[in-house]
C-alpha cells in the first residue's frame, strides 16, 4: 500500500540545491513486513530503492531522518541507487 500523506512525498532539496522525490510503499511480501522508500532526482538520472524487512521498519521521523541523509549525502545514497520504472504505482 501506497503511503500518502503526512508531508512524506514531499520534496527535498540536495546539497547542490537539487530536488529529491521519495515515495513509501508498506506492506507484506512473502510472510514479513516490508517497506520500500523510492527516491530520484528531478531529471531521473538518480534513482534508487531502499527496502526494509521486519523488524527493520521505520517510524515516520526515521524515515523523513533517512530521506534527508540520501538527499544530501552522495556516498550513503550511492548504497541504494537503482534503476526505477515510473509511474512507480504501475511497476512496483
Amino acid at each position: 500500500m501506497w503511503w500518502n500523506g503526512q508531508n512524506i512525498d514531499k520534496p527535498l532539496p540536495g546539497k547542490n540545491g537539487e530536488l529529491w522525490h521519495f515515495r513509501v510503499w508498506h506492506g507484506e511480501e512473502d510472510g514479513d513486513n516490508l517497506l520500500r522508500l523510492f527516491f530520484w532526482n528531478d531529471s531521473r538520472s538518480e534513482t534508487g530503492l531502499v527496502e526494509l524487512r521486519g523488524d527493520q521498519r521505520l517510524h515516520i521521523t526515521q524515515i523523513k531522518s533517512r530521506f534527508t541523509k540520501i538527499a544530501t549525502d552522495d556516498e550513503y545514497r550511492e548504497q541504494f541507487l537503482r534503476p526505477l520504472k515510473f509511474p512507480l504505482e504501475r511497476y512496483w
